[in-house]
């Protein structure tokens, strides 16, 4: 053979040993970091929160999450470690009517707190495959799921999941994973946050018109004359939370600047509520929503409710419904989903008046030009 020759033979040989170094190292590399994803979920970055499909975002616990992008609709559904009850919630937002706009559902996904901040496998594939299935942004929907980087508990997960852009007209909902959205529900709120977002006295709107009590005093259901479509009450209701995006903001840097400040020991607690901070006294650390009652107390701020099972004598207009699983405040019996959400529409249902009827935290009315008979 000439020596032509068997130089040639010898670099095809070093060339097809060189491929197949590399080809075997990206698979060791793949199979390292597969490994590693399905045995220890503690790999994901420690500095920010993971995205799935997308790049790492600049949001971390105690940051507010303040998205790059603007969309009509964005829905932030908190969970843990429920799979099956982050699947149901998921399936009704599918079903949510957009009107053509843009709605994107950001799901996060938290750590445990203890056994090293481990996150659940079962949450993050029904997560993923939700995503991958419903994500169509040339349809003008999308989905991303956050994992966190580290323990954030109820209150990192409600404050700091997403701050709304100054000047946008974005409208936000906050979902636990156990609530069920009804199709029209996004209509009701862009209509609300369209009639009221003016305002100054606002601290947001709410989906929940189940279990709405007076919490000062006696408690008792708390509703509207059957003439009002709506009304105020001080305290939140959090089974489905639309922020007012300016109150919010204010909210978010109240919040983080009074709580994260060195040897705070700073306990949110309203005169008055007496039955709210009883609940809230052995649960400091998990009750967010107290700080935002507190927060709407000394600002003078309401969360505007629905009264439409008042307004049109009917059961089939829930906007949310809470199945109340198992979970961090809730142990027992969970809730069926309902069938009454509200599936027809009508013009009157979002007919607002300019001036509400307001209820102060014992059911008694601020505005007296409202005939309570």
């Amino acid at each position: 053979m000439a020596k032509g020759q068997l130089s040639g033979h010898s670099g095809n040989i070093i060339r097809k040993l060189f491929r197949f170094i590399l080809i075997l190292s990206l698979t060791l590399t793949f199979y390292v970091a597969v490994t590693r994803i399905q045995q220890d979920n503690t790999w994901l970055s420690r500095q920010h929160v993971t995205i799935l499909g997308e790049k790492p975002a600049n949001c971390s616990v105690g940051r507010p999450c303040e998205y790059e992008g603007v969309v009509h609709f964005r829905v932030i559904v908190l969970t843990y470690n429920r799979p099956e009850s982050l699947g149901k919630c998921l399936g009704f937002l599918e079903k949510v009517e957009t009107m053509g706009d843009t709605m994107r559902i950001e799901i996060w996904i938290d750590r445990s707190e203890h056994h090293g901040h481990v996150v659940d496998n079962a949450t993050v594939k029904i997560a993923e495959a939700f995503r991958q299935y419903w994500s169509h942004p040339e349809r003008g929907r999308s989905c991303a799921v956050h994992i966190r980087e580290r323990f954030a508990g109820l209150p990192g997960q409600w404050w700091d999941t997403w701050r709304p852009r100054l000047g946008s007209n974005e409208i936000g909902l906050i979902l636990e994973d156990d609530i069920d959205v009804a199709p029209l529900a996004y209509k009701w709120l862009k209509a609300i946050h369209a009639k009221y977002d003016h305002r100054n006295d606002i601290s947001g709107y709410t989906l929940q018109m189940q279990n709405v009590n007076i919490v000062a005093g006696r408690k008792r259901p708390l509703f509207a004359p059957k003439t009002e479509q709506v009304f105020m009450y001080p305290v939140l209701g959090t089974w489905g939370y639309s922020p007012h995006p300016r109150s919010w903001r204010n909210f978010q840097d109240w919040v983080h600047a009074v709580r994260d400040s060195p040897g705070n020991k700073f306990r949110p607690f309203v005169p008055g509520l007496d039955q709210i901070n009883r609940w809230y006294n052995p649960r400091t650390d998990t009750l967010q929503s107290m700080w935002q009652i507190y927060y709407s107390y000394v600002n003078d701020l309401f969360c505007v409710y629905c009264n439409l099972n008042k307004f049109t004598g009917k059961e089939n207009v829930v906007l949310a419904w809470n199945r109340q699983e198992d979970g961090l405040h809730h142990k027992g019996k969970s809730t069926n989903s309902t069938n009454n959400l509200l599936a027809y529409w009508n013009e009157t249902f979002v007919d607002f008046p300019d001036e509400i009827i307001q209820f102060e935290n014992n059911g008694t009315l601020r505005n007296n030009k409202f005939d309570l008979r």
